[in-house]
């Protein structure tokens, strides 16, 4: 992954919890200086330790921090270095979904040797969408959960998020989400 993402990391604790619960984390992960260069390519392994180091730190699950991290991603990361970019790939959260990964291959082109995820929407009669998520990285799930919410507040949506199918092999993951209005955002 790319240092901007480590570097949204370090910017959520720090925004929500200070500089000595980062230095706990960071020093918890043994990830050493958290001077990252946000083009710059890092194993996907320092965000994992981050991430298990912040789940400890901050007595809550991986998946909790993930999930946190999602929405701070899009409220926070994604608004401040990408807010035209979003904006120009929908008006409404079903448009926008429609369009990621037009939005990824977008992006793409800032990032050399990038390896976007994928997202298929399907709409039914009943008003029902299906996402598919398609990654090479296995493990995210709660984080796109967390993006999801964070793109409802985003459009102002109230979205009921379901898993309804998650498949781990070797080429990475595809989950399946069942995405409803209603609820709370």
């Amino acid at each position: 992954m790319y240092g901007l993402v480590h570097r949204a990391i370090r910017d959520m604790v720090l925004t929500h919890h200070g500089p000595q619960v980062w230095e706990q984390i960071r020093s918890e992960s043994g990830v050493g200086d958290d001077a990252f260069l946000a083009m710059q390519s890092y194993d996907d392994a320092i965000v994992l330790q981050l991430v298990a180091a912040a789940s400890k730190v901050l007595d809550i699950s991986q998946a909790e921090c993930l999930d946190v991290f999602g929405q701070f991603w899009v409220l926070d990361t994604a608004v401040k270095h990408y807010g035209n970019i979003l904006d120009s790939f929908g008006d409404e959260i079903w448009e926008f979904l429609g369009n990621l990964n037009k939005l990824h291959d977008r992006i793409s082109s800032t990032f050399q040797g990038y390896d976007a995820p994928s997202f298929q929407l399907e709409t039914s009669e009943d008003g029902t969408h299906l996402l598919h998520y398609r990654s090479s990285r296995q493990g995210l799930t709660p984080f796109v959960i967390g993006l999801l919410k964070g793109l409802a507040q985003h459009f102002d949506t109230e979205l009921v998020i379901t898993v309804v199918a998650e498949e781990l092999n070797d080429q990475g993951q595809h989950t399946k989400f069942c995405l409803e209005t209603g609820g709370s955002p």
